[in-house]
């Protein structure tokens, strides 16, 4: 009984540590739901610079480049993004992907990166390169 019952919280928190661990990839599929990227707006969050990113190889490698970065979920408290990305899909939707060195907002979910944020470090070149 006592074996069997410290089975079933072990399974409980495998799961749940499971809910908690995704990437970068599936984040960002689970919110796109299929649905192609046709342009990328980009921002910092003080509003400084607003631009658009139509280049449909640009978009791709940065949405898929960073598919293996390891993400899990956070509460998001104390986090200041600095980037703000609204995705527009060829289904006239529209999401939202907010960037810091440590943290990525994609949807309405926190996550903290586990190990090097390649996404950051890219989006911050291309806000860096544009006028």
């Amino acid at each position: 009984m006592v074996i069997s019952t410290l089975v079933a919280i072990f399974i409980v928190f495998l799961i749940n540590q499971s809910l908690k661990h995704t990437t970068f990839g599936e984040a960002t599929s689970e919110m796109l739901d299929g649905e192609p990227v046709h342009k990328l707006m980009m921002s910092d969050t003080k509003g400084e610079k607003v631009f658009d990113l139509t280049d449909t190889e640009v978009i791709k490698s940065l949405l898929e480049d960073h598919s293996s970065i390891a993400l899990e979920k956070s509460d998001g408290v104390g986090v200041e993004l600095i980037y703000n990305l609204s995705v527009y899909t060829e289904e006239y939707d529209i999401y939202g992907i907010k960037v810091s060195q440590n943290t990525i907002l994609i949807g309405g979910n926190y996550y903290s990166v586990n190990g090097e944020n390649g996404f950051y470090q890219t989006v911050d070149d291309i806000y860096k390169q544009q006028n």
